[in-house]
């Protein structure tokens, strides 16, 4: 430890420092020589240089720290209240002592090599030497006017026009530099030469090809070529909106700029573009008006911002000349760009424009960022791989095996294109995005809007939801949690209800609790709106006042009209509220018509420790009693219990004012320094604390998701006791974290890992080893998070290969939601996080989170059936080319009959499966593997090797019975496949002398007096015809069947319910007859096939045996799940 300076402190000399913390806070102390003890004491310095006690007390100064707390020199004068300090006790309990340091600002984060005991007791802290802090931006909100003019190099009389323009040329136009933008034609030409269309654009080449060197006979092969195009250009243009989408982030960002602005120029006031703004320019600004750039507020009258197109919290913030904090961040002296000013005016600074300024960050960041594509594009890419490898593999084979096997290169052409077609699910992309079309409809009447598709089957894999705080977890409103009267804690309706608590509900008729009611309603500013008079609900009314009065009229409205109170009891004079008071004061008449006789109520609403300053007495068993050492403790200590809980809490007080020395009339001055009343000696009456409650549907819906398998990490820039008070009450939290054991005295295991509180701050230093501790945990809360490191929470837990979903409701969230593998905004966020995410709560719930997931998990199951149903119809597609080629008998479907298959009837009942409802408890199974896909081995056996395979000996049955009633036997068929229809004079002689052969054993059609030439030929493409026809239709009723043992899995279907409760899918079958009737019968000439009734039915037993089958399969499932049917038949 070279060139560090060492500085000692005895530990004698804080004897009696730490006796008085002790006391005041509750801190307990290590006397171990350790490097525990030797960060504690790190910590209680930093309580001392920022509370301003004096190190060297005495122990008999300590004693006499108790008659200081009643005078409230610690809370007045020295910085930090007991309460205050209680609090940053809580974080150092929850989080550890670096936590602790840094909520106290301290700027260096101590290891325990830079702090240890000596041997002979001392405490030594190391010191960095000169020079070796790392480089940090400016702190425009910590600059002194002169500095803060000397680093913009400008004066409060603003810039001249000459300074204007050379900066202008040097930092740019006031505007956000859009990202390189790639032209609609390039992107829409770029997804039409995608993976899967390369592959159809080839197979429609082939077709176009063949269809040349048929010299235009060919129909069929025209037919599929342009069939391919409009699959193509359909799926490309779907796929073109949807991705087209994103450009809007960069319109939304662009929307939140100003137009125009008053700047100072020349000394000047002028109205000029706002995209001309620069560094240096001083602007004057007023309620209404955008943020025209990052700014520095000089001057306030009243002046109020909004940033909620930043945070996402709706709520105003007052702005001044003083930062009132360190974090840049949370300064009430700056003003963002792209927010909005509400109320008041003043002068600001510009120290950033355009791309420099916090919305520009989040912009090039944005933009920046890949989205990852979602876990569907993942699987229909592996399922388009494996067909086409499938595919073209059999094509070529067969080609190169047609081709030695005496056939001409024209037709083994078109045995391979129709290989390859019969491979390709041509119908099942159109079919997959109408199902997810459908359930995007579900959850939107679930309160979920879907802005991307795909994304539904990635919600269903979430392992982790990193959820907002403020509005998703919580109500976005300050509500009323706890009350205090007669030095007694009482809980309201809406008190997040925590392990431990025995609280009672209060008593409206106690006149404790009525005395406070009195003083919660008059001494109030804030009144209900005329909008929302009809609003039955008290806690969805307008209000026009701060978030605190709010909650406090929205409490007491129930009890009592706040109009008839106010107008009841009148009100003499009132001291507004401000932050050097931190009280508000109001003096009223008590109700009756002997008003003016009636003592007048003086009563006091404000910050607790500044409140009890001016008390003397408390009110309790209905008397005052007097403010005793120990009954001021005991006050404290209730006050500390309510802010440890992350609650804001509010004194109430009273002082009666006799009538003989302010009678009727009397006037009161309220503006001197001295007010003409009294402003001591007040009683204390209670406290109200205030909390944004949890919504109600919340903690079902957490609980709902760890049942599944999945983690809710909170992740909040609120404070750490206030985090942690709400994860608690909705069981995020219900383990103790490591430094809660610690701080309790209790051993803490080597491989503890339940819980833990991490403080933002700690993040900014975090290598991978920290990342490793922290994510290991199973419960976790990020506090005072800033945005960007959303975004490395979500890249540290994708490392780990967790799927993540991301809440966020402002601008500063979307560079994380775009980030995350599921983005969601709020509905009441900004526009900005809106079309960063691709899912928005349009109710702003989290609960409609866990329903998404659920129609997530649902969709995928009911894809996976979708696939087997598609798939299995590829087995009587293929088969046919293979003993077309191999043994030579005619063609059992054609290319034609393959798209009317798969772009046709398959088309309904492949989409109602997406209206299946689930066989087990979806959101009792963990999520799945990520190792597991769309399309697995089990899937494959049961389409291929079962089904399939069943499909196609029916069809084949048909296809023979068919040649069977026209005379011939299956022998007789055996390599007529060959220039099978050809014209009898183009014919070769060895193919004339085969036909002829095979003219004269058909004794049936012989007994009909037809030659064995043209006749025989125009035979023989009749019984093809008809043959062809039964194929179809056999292949039509097995895939019903396969429609109907697909609903399930596991279940047998042949209940009432489980067979009728699909109503979709019998709409489907019957769209499935109704379109094969069609081709088959009225339209079976166009496509060179015939229909009869006989011969369409006389395989329909397929269905009764595919049913039997399943049903036996899934009885073996149920009797052994893990037997080896379950292990290879379920999917």
């Amino acid at each position: 430890m070279s060139g560090v300076k060492y500085t000692e402190v005895k530990t004698s000399e804080e004897v009696g420092y730490i006796d008085t913390v002790r006391r005041v806070s509750g801190i307990q102390l290590s006397n171990k020589k350790t490097p525990e003890a030797a960060e504690e004491q790190v910590y209680i310095e930093a309580i001392r240089r920022v509370s301003g006690v004096n190190v060297g007390m005495t122990a008999a100064d300590a004693i006499n720290l108790k008659r200081e707390r009643s005078t409230a020199k610690i809370q007045a004068e020295r910085g930090l209240s007991s309460a205050e300090i209680g609090v940053i006790e809580g974080v150092r309990r929850l989080s550890g002592i670096n936590a602790a340091l840094l909520e106290l600002g301290e700027p260096v984060k101590r290891n325990p090599s830079q702090v240890h005991i000596s041997a002979d007791g001392k405490i030594i802290a190391a010191a960095p030497e000169k020079g070796d802090e790392a480089a940090v931006e400016v702190e425009w909100h910590q600059l002194s006017h002169p500095d803060l003019f000397k680093e913009l190099d400008t004066r409060l009389e603003g810039l001249s026009t000459a300074e204007a323009e050379a900066r202008l040329e040097k930092y740019g136009l006031n505007e956000i530099t859009p990202p390189p933008v790639t032209h609609w034609a390039v992107k829409f030409f770029m997804i039409l030469i995608g993976g899967f269309q390369m592959m159809m654009w080839f197979g429609s080449a082939l077709c176009w090809i063949v269809y040349g060197l048929s010299q235009g006979e060919d129909v069929q092969t025209l037919a599929l070529a342009i069939v391919l195009i409009v699959v193509v250009l359909l799926t490309a243009t779907f796929q073109f909106y949807q991705e087209g989408k994103s450009d809007k982030v960069m319109a939304a960002l662009k929307a939140l700029s100003a137009n125009t602005v008053f700047v100072y120029r020349d000394g000047n006031l002028q109205n000029i573009a706002a995209n001309t703004l620069v560094p240096g320019d001083v602007v004057k600004v007023t309620g209404g008006e955008k943020v025209p750039a990052d700014m520095r507020v000089l001057s306030s009258s009243d002046l109020k911002v909004n940033n909620a197109s930043l945070t996402g919290e709706n709520v105003d913030i007052k702005l001044g000349a003083d930062a009132n904090h360190k974090l840049l961040y949370e300064a009430k002296n700056v003003c963002r760009s792209g927010c909005n000013f509400t109320a008041g005016n003043g002068v600001c600074v510009v120290f950033a424009t355009g791309d420099n300024t916090f919305f520009g960050a989040i912009a090039s960041s944005t933009t920046a960022i890949e989205r990852p594509p979602t876990l569907m594009t993942h699987e229909i890419h592996r399922l388009i791989n494996i067909m086409a490898i499938v595919a073209f593999t059999l094509g070529i084979t067969f080609f190169i095996l047609a081709f030695f096997n005496g056939y001409t290169w024209i037709e083994a052409i078109v045995f391979m294109i129709g290989i390859i077609v019969a491979n390709v699910p041509e119908g099942l992309l159109p079919q997959m995005t109408v199902a997810l079309t459908l359930t995007a409809q579900r959850m939107l009447k679930l309160g979920v809007l879907v802005s991307n598709l795909e994304i539904i089957e990635t919600l269903g894999a979430v392992d982790i939801i990193c959820s907002d705080k403020t509005g998703t977890l919580t109500c976005n409103r300050m509500t009323v949690s706890h009350i205090v009267c007669d030095k007694t804690i009482f809980v309201t309706p809406i008190t997040p209800n925590m392990a431990g608590d025995t609280f009672v509900h209060y008593k409206e008729n106690d006149e404790h609790f009525k005395a406070l009611q009195r003083i919660a309603t008059l001494n109030t500013d804030a009144v209900f709106l005329p909008s929302s008079a009809d609003e039955p609900d008290v806690l969805k009314k307008d209000t026009k006042g701060d978030a605190s009065e709010s909650a406090i009229i929205k409490f007491v409205e129930p009890l009592r009209s706040i109009v008839e109170y106010r107008a009841a009891c009148k009100r003499c004079v009132s001291i507004p509220f401000n932050s050097s008071n931190k009280w508000m004061l109001a003096i009223h008449e008590q109700e009756g018509p002997d008003a003016d006789t009636k003592p007048l109520i003086l009563m006091v609403k404000g910050a607790p420790e500044r409140v009890m300053n001016m008390c003397t007495s408390v009110y309790t068993k209905g008397t005052n009693e007097p403010m005793t050492e120990e009954v001021r403790a005991e006050m404290e200590d209730i006050n500390e219990t309510l802010a440890r809980r992350g609650e804001r809490v509010l004194a109430f007080a009273q002082l009666e004012l006799d009538r003989t020395a302010f009678p009727p009339g009397f006037v009161f001055d309220a503006e001197s320094e001295a007010p003409n009343f009294p402003i001591t000696g007040l009683t204390l009456v209670g406290f109200f604390s205030l909390i944004d409650p949890p919504r109600m549907t919340v903690k079902p819906a957490i609980a709902q998701c760890y049942s599944a398998g999945i983690k809710v990490f909170m992740v909040t820039g609120d404070h750490p006791i206030t985090a942690h008070a709400i994860a608690k009450s909705l069981d995020i939290i219900t383990e103790p974290t490591a430094a809660e054991l610690k701080f309790d005295g209790k051993e803490v295991p080597e491989d503890y890992h339940e819980a833990i509180v991490v403080h933002g701050t700690e993040m900014n230093t975090f290598d991978a080893n920290d990342w490793e501790r922290v994510l290991r945990h199973k419960q976790i809360v990020f506090a005072r998070t800033m945005p960007q490191q959303k975004q490395d929470i979500v890249r540290e837990l994708n490392k780990m290969g967790k799927v993540v979903a991301m809440t966020g409701d402002g601008v500063n969230d979307a560079p994380a939601l775009k980030a995350a593998n599921v983005g969601i905004a709020m509905g009441s966020g900004a526009a900005v996080a809106k079309e960063a995410a691709q899912l928005v709560l349009l109710n702003d719930d989290f609960g409609a989170i866990v329903d998404g997931i659920r129609e997530g998990r649902l969709i995928f199951e009911n894809l996976k059936k979708c696939v087997a149903y598609v798939l299995s119809s590829n087995v009587p597609e293929i088969i046919p080319f293979l003993l077309f080629i191999a043994i030579k008998i005619p063609l059992g479907i054609s290319t034609i009959s393959i798209l009317i298959v798969d772009l046709g009837t398959d088309l309904a009942p492949a989409v109602a499966l997406a209206y299946e409802e689930p066989e087990d408890a979806i959101m009792q199974n963990p999520p799945r593997d990520e190792h597991a896909h769309l399309v697995g081995p089990q899937l494959m056996f049961i389409a291929y090797g079962t089904i399939g395979m069943m499909q196609c000996f029916a069809a084949f049955f048909a296809f023979f019975w068919v040649y069977y009633d026209y005379g011939f036997t299956i022998d007789s068929l055996l390599n007529s496949g060959l220039e099978y229809g050809v014209n009898w004079d183009e014919l070769s002689d060895d193919r004339q002398d085969f036909f002829g052969k095979m003219c004269l054993n058909n004794s049936d059609y012989m007994a009909t007096g037809g030659d064995c030439q043209q006749d025989f030929v125009d035979y023989l493409v009749e019984a093809l015809a008809y043959a062809q026809g039964a194929y179809l239709m056999t292949v039509v009723w097995s895939q019903m069947a396969n429609g109907m043992i697909r609903k399930t899995q596991v279940a047998s279907i042949l209940t009432w319910s489980r067979f009728f409760d699909n109503h979709a899918m019998l709409y489907a079958m019957a769209f499935e007859i109704g379109v094969i009737c069609i081709f088959v019968y009225p339209a079976g000439d166009a496509f060179l096939m015939k229909g009869d009734s006989l011969y369409g039915s006389v395989a329909i037993w397929v269905i009764p045996l595919l049913i039997i089958w399943d049903e036996v399969r899934k009885f073996f499932v149920r009797r052994d799940p893990k037997g080896w049917v379950a292990k290879y038949t379920t999917f």
